[in-house]
């Protein structure tokens, strides 16, 4: 079963009412969450900021940089750790889908450490 719920990832109350919906249906159902499957949300959620219009600064790319870092791995952490304990108990895995490759940040040059 594939269920879809998309959600405003820094809202813990949100988290939270998602995550008893899995757990009740798992439970009512007798199953268990074998894979969670983590994609990036192409558009913000109302009432969130939208972090891809960065504000225009001297460092847009490393604020280009850092969103993308938030994207594609804080998030998916939070929602893996929300979900650890389902995961366990079927020895489930956490599947990652993301965009990196093609976001604005892509042409961000480190400077070289001594």
């Amino acid at each position: 079963m594939v269920a879809p719920m998309p959600l405003n990832l820094w809202s813990r109350s949100q988290r939270e009412a998602v995550h008893e919906t899995v757990r009740a249906h798992c439970t009512h159902s007798h199953l268990h969450l074998v894979a969670l499957v983590i994609s990036p949300t192409p558009n913000s959620l109302p009432g969130t900021l939208d972090r891809l219009d960065v504000p225009p600064k001297i460092n847009a790319d490393e604020d280009a940089w850092r969103i993308s870092v938030l994207d594609a791995a804080t998030e998916p952490v939070i929602i893996a750790c929300d979900y650890r304990s389902l995961l366990s108990e079927a020895s489930g895995r956490v599947i990652i889908l993301s965009n990196f490759a093609e976001r604005r940040c892509s042409g961000l040059i480190l400077p070289a450490t001594l």
